[in-house]
């Protein structure tokens, strides 16, 4: 990848890491829900951006439960 080309993604690649910001700053309850929500996007049941936006955060969400998962695990094997 040239340096012209990261420039020309930078800004959606901001884009993007403001979107985890902002998922990561809700509780597991609202990432569920935010799930669900995703699940029940369809192509003929709302605007092309929200579905788009679906299948980008839908994703997102079951990374960071997997990594706050994977954090609980390891405090608790850490716990005496």
């Amino acid at each position: 990848m040239t340096d012209e080309q990261k420039l020309l993604l930078e800004p959606f690649a901001d884009l993007i890491h403001r979107m985890g910001m902002m998922l990561r700053e809700r509780s597991p309850a609202e990432l569920s829900e935010l799930k669900e929500a995703c699940k029940a996007v369809t192509g003929t049941n709302c605007w092309y951006a929200t579905f788009d936006a679906a299948k980008i955060v839908e994703p997102e969400i079951d990374r960071i439960l997997l990594a706050e998962k994977r954090a609980r695990e390891r405090r608790a094997s850490a716990a005496p």
